[in-house]
């Protein structure tokens, strides 16, 4: 379907007027109108996709039904306004991006029934199609999606916003035996620090808060740092690991810095 949609883009189809300009002899004609006044047309692409009758009326009544905006001025633009219409989750942008081809292709399949089995082309039978089409493709897509095979519940679906939550698995990983870990975390737009620290085994010793007032989001970490290092050693805890979202204070603490920053500010007691 999509190699089809780009050849008939590029025109690379074998339209009538395509096979004149080679010197084949051509009965003037349309396979895809009804109207005598079309009939003596010489067909090409953005007669047969997008100018002609029977396109004209698949591509207004399914827009009217989405409520994507249509032009007829040329296939190339119908289908780059198409695309560009915005859309409202992932499901709707996959139909919207879907349809022009499928819609291309139920076209194409149209007139060549008409050229070479004299089938009248049928607006209903073609937008059968496209439904069922676009539904078994969104369904194999979004195998958890509820699609109904009907117009009305592919105009909910591009109407509906969905709001995903992303879910992010945390674990804690153990400190080595006879250990313990200090998870410090520190704020500077709450003035707090805060942390905790655990066991081998993942018990909770003890969680600290400290008010420290206006301040840096460095000083608030190092404070957090400093107060749970000396509730750790002055409870004889000597094997201490620790863990902070802190790079400047990763870096300070393994000297990974060309100058010794100085941070001043006065600690709470304990």
């Amino acid at each position: 379907m999509t190699f089809l949609t780009w050849r008939a883009i590029y025109n690379r189809l074998p339209t009538d007027e395509k096979l004149a300009k080679l010197g084949i002899n051509i009965i003037l004609g349309c396979h895809c109108c009804a109207a005598s006044n079309e009939n003596n047309n010489l067909e090409t692409v953005n007669h047969i996709f997008c100018q002609g009758e029977h396109a004209r009326r698949v591509w207004c009544e399914i827009t009217c039904t989405l409520g994507v905006r249509l032009t007829h001025s040329s296939l190339k633009i119908l289908i780059l306004n198409w695309w560009n219409t915005v859309t409202k989750n992932p499901i709707a942008n996959f139909i919207i991006q879907a349809l022009p081809s499928i819609i291309c292709w139920e076209i194409w399949k149209a007139r060549c029934s008409n050229k070479f089995d004299a089938i009248n082309p049928s607006v209903y039978k073609t937008k059968a199609n496209i439904l069922f089409t676009i539904v078994q493709i969104t369904k194999k897509k979004f195998g958890k999606a509820n699609i109904v095979e009907s117009w009305r519940n592919i105009h909910y679906i591009l109407d509906t916003e969905i709001h995903y939550r992303t879910t992010t698995i945390v674990k804690w990983i153990k400190p080595p035996n006879m250990s313990v870990k200090l998870n410090n975390d520190g704020s500077c737009i709450q003035d707090r620090c805060d942390g905790d620290d655990q066991k081998l085994i993942g018990n909770l010793l003890f969680a600290y808060y400290i008010n420290l007032g206006p301040g840096t989001s460095n000083i608030a970490e190092m404070a957090a740092l400093l107060y749970g290092l000396k509730w750790c050693v002055n409870r004889g805890f000597s094997k201490i690991w620790i863990e902070t979202d802190s790079m400047l204070l990763t870096r300070c603490i393994e000297r990974d810095w060309d100058e010794r920053l100085v941070i001043q500010f006065k600690m709470p007691e304990n």
